[in-house]
C-alpha cells in the first residue's frame, strides 16, 4: 500500500475507501455499521473516573491534589490502547478493536480486558493479573467535570480563607506572638518563641502558607468554624501544623491537631491534652 514497503494498520473508521480507474479516483461509498451498538456509542462518550471521586462528591469532601492526578479509565477508542490509571495501579491495553461480548459487556479483542457497564453512570473494568488472579475495577461518569470540580473546591477555600483574613488580617497574642495573613494565602508568625521545639521547628523564620484544605465532622461544628494546615516554607524540614480553628467578635482560636487526628483530609480526632492558642484581632489593621 506504500510506496517504501512500510508495514502498519489503521483503524477502519480512519480510512477512506475510493475506487481509481486510470487517472480518475472516485471515493467509495462509506462503510454502514452492520450492528450499530448505541450503549457502546454512550460509554465511549463519557469520562469515567475513579470511584474514588465519586466517594468524594458524596461525602462533600473534596482533595484537590487527587483530583489533579485524574484518575480515570480511558478505552483508547481513538489510539486502540485502553489505559487505567489509579493511585496504585497503572496499566495499559493494546486491542485491535472492542467487541460485544452480551448485554452490555464488551472485549477488548487481543486482550483480557473486558468492561461491563452496570448503568449509564457506573463502568465495571475486569482484567487478569500476571499472577493469574481476576481483577474489578468500577469507575463512574461524574456529573461535573473534574476540572470544574477543582474550580468549585478552590472557590470554596479561598472563601472560607478570606473570611479569616477579613477579621484579621493581623492577629496578636501575649504569649504566642503575632500571626499576620496576606491575601495571596501567605502569613508570616512572629513571637512563637514559646511553641519551640514542641510545635513549631527551630530552624523557622515564621514564614509560609495556608491551607483550607482539612474538614471537620458535623460533631465538631458547634465549638469549630472548621480546620487548615499552615506549612512552613522557609525551612529545610517539612514543618507543617494542622489546626482545628474558631472565630469569634475578638479574634481567633486555633488548637492543634496531631498527625494521627487526621485521616482522608478530615480531622476525625483531637489531642487527648490538646494545645489551644487565643489570638485577638488587631484593630490597627
Amino acid at each position: 500500500m506504500t510506496n517504501d514497503g512500510a508495514i502498519g494498520f489503521c483503524f477502519s473508521f480512519r480510512l477512506k475507501l475510493f475506487t481509481q480507474n486510470g487517472d480518475s479516483v472516485q471515493t467509495a461509498a462509506p462503510l454502514q455499521k452492520s450492528n450499530p451498538d448505541p450503549d457502546l456509542d454512550m460509554l465511549l462518550s463519557k469520562i469515567w473516573s475513579s470511584e474514588i471521586y465519586s466517594q468524594m462528591i458524596n461525602s462533600g469532601r473534596i482533595d484537590v491534589q487527587e483530583l489533579e492526578k485524574n484518575y480515570r479509565f480511558d478505552p483508547g477508542q481513538e489510539t486502540g490502547v485502553a489505559r487505567i490509571i489509579l493511585p496504585d495501579l497503572e496499566r495499559q491495553f493494546t486491542y485491535q478493536r472492542i467487541i460485544s461480548e452480551g448485554e452490555r459487556t464488551w472485549n477488548f479483542e487481543g486482550t483480557n480486558l473486558i468492561m461491563v457497564l452496570r448503568s449509564n453512570t457506573s463502568l465495571s473494568v475486569q482484567f487478569t493479573e500476571n499472577s493469574g488472579l481476576r481483577r474489578t475495577l468500577l469507575f463512574t461518569a461524574l456529573s461535573s467535570k473534574v476540572d470544574d470540580l477543582i474550580i468549585q473546591e478552590n472557590a470554596r477555600r479561598e472563601t472560607q480563607f478570606m473570611t479569616i483574613y477579613n477579621q484579621g488580617p493581623v492577629f496578636s497574642s501575649n504569649n504566642y506572638g503575632t500571626i499576620t495573613l496576606l491575601q495571596t494565602g501567605d502569613f508570616t508568625w512572629t513571637g512563637y518563641d514559646l511553641l519551640v521545639p514542641q510545635i513549631i521547628s527551630q530552624e523557622t523564620k515564621g514564614g509560609g502558607r495556608i491551607s483550607m484544605d482539612l474538614y471537620i465532622p458535623s460533631s465538631y461544628e458547634d465549638k469549630y468554624s472548621g480546620a487548615f494546615t499552615l506549612r512552613f516554607t522557609d525551612t529545610r524540614q517539612n514543618n507543617t501544623i494542622y489546626f482545628l480553628y474558631a472565630l469569634d467578635n475578638q479574634g481567633l482560636r486555633l488548637e492543634v491537631v496531631p498527625d494521627y487526628g487526621i485521616e482522608n483530609t478530615t480531622v476525625i480526632r483531637r489531642a487527648s491534652s490538646p494545645v489551644v492558642l487565643y489570638f485577638f484581632r488587631d484593630s490597627s489593621h
